[in-house]
């Protein structure tokens, strides 16, 4: 059996650790079977369904810049604890810098796997540093677009052999518009049927756009009265997003769920998507939105290869307010129980993303 160790930032419920447990989840478990380093010192959502799949999860030190002797030796003594694992996934690149020569000292072969066409603040600083060390030691890269490939990678590698784009594969099953689904969540949420809901399900982080999205939705409220804001996350934002709705007066029309690791269920719930994110690498939650039949309208950072069916409109962040508001009233109804085998015909079903996985794993390894 092939033992793949994942490096991730940690295991909390979000679009790369979704996409990591449908993967592990599908994936054949008599040939190949994951576990976990993270760098966050939390519990995660996915942590005990994990452990339930028999993956083990090891918490590494975080690196900071200035204990990068000390992360380095974690990392040394990590691997030759545990010389077991012959592949590494790299999904956290802002540390890889203290662990790729490490790995690489002992033949273990790394993959990279970009999630990401950019980051603002820090974190984006940080991408510039670990691009070039990435690129040296890597042996396969993956992305979840040509564009995220391209951010990370450079053009001459994208251009090689030595990479694939893996759509970011969801259970395509599972995003199927369902009646009872809706009625049930939108009961447990206090929702009636005359009421028009705006969704959106993504970690409160800045790239997520969530202020702006807040904005969107005071001037749709301005309009109509009969419209609700469901988000569906957590993250370090989110109390200051909720002063914000406060502030603009939509507090109470404005549904705020948590974290959710079933959060299939929810889209059903809604009736339209709003993705306003300044990037995206793909943005896999426009992907589910659209499985379940739902019209989605993005902002332009977020790539136009997420439109699988015809059913999403782009705006740009510098256009008026009151045009995005525009757009979500006149969204007209759609069938929404037949969107989703164009989401499966477009690559986006697991099973898909697990065949594919499975032959680079094998691949990787016997090279």
């Amino acid at each position: 059996m092939q033992k793949i160790l994942h490096i991730v930032g940690g295991l909390k419920a979000g679009g790369i650790e979704s996409l990591l447990y449908n993967l592990f989840s599908n994936i054949d478990g008599e040939k190949i079977t994951f576990d976990f380093v993270k760098k966050i010192n939390e519990v995660g959502d996915y942590e005990r369904p994990i452990r339930e799949l028999g993956g083990h999860i090891f918490m590494s030190p975080k690196f900071n810049g200035f204990n990068y002797l000390f992360c380095k030796k974690w990392w040394s003594n990590f691997f030759d604890k545990h010389p077991d694992y012959k592949i590494i996934h790299v999904h956290d690149i802002s540390s890889s810098i203290v662990y790729l020569s490490e790995a690489k000292k002992r033949g273990i072969k790394i993959i990279a796997h970009s999630h990401n066409v950019g980051n603002t603040g820090l974190k984006g600083i940080v991408k510039v540093f670990t691009k070039k060390p990435i690129r040296k030691y890597a042996d396969q890269f993956i992305a979840c677009s040509k564009e995220a490939g391209e951010y990370l990678f450079g053009k001459d590698i994208v251009d090689s052999d030595r990479y694939m784009t893996l759509p970011n594969g969801i259970d395509v099953d599972k995003f199927v518009f369902d009646e009872k689904a809706r009625i049930e969540i939108r009961n447990y949420l206090g929702i009636n049927e005359r009421e028009i809901v705006i969704g959106h399900i993504g970690r409160f982080t800045k790239v997520k756009n969530h202020e702006f999205l807040l904005k969107v939705f005071a001037e749709t409220h301005s309009f109509k009265d009969n419209v609700k804001l469901l988000l569906v996350g957590d993250g370090p934002l989110f109390t200051d997003m909720r002063n914000l709705a406060e502030k603009l007066g939509v507090l109470d029309s404005v549904i705020f769920t948590g974290a959710k690791i079933d959060s299939e269920k929810f889209y059903s719930a809604m009736d339209i998507f709003v993705f306003p994110s300044y990037k995206e690498g793909l943005g896999i939650a426009a992907i589910e939105a659209q499985a379940s039949g739902l019209p989605v309208i993005k902002s332009s950072g977020v790539p136009d290869s997420v439109d699988v069916t015809g059913n999403v409109e782009t705006f740009s962040l510098n256009e008026p307010i009151i045009n995005w508001a525009r757009a979500i009233i006149q969204q007209p109804k759609t069938d929404r129980k037949k969107a989703y085998k164009m989401v499966s015909d477009a690559g986006f079903d697991i099973k898909e993303s697990v065949k594919q996985l499975e032959e680079l794993y094998i691949r990787v390894n016997n090279e």
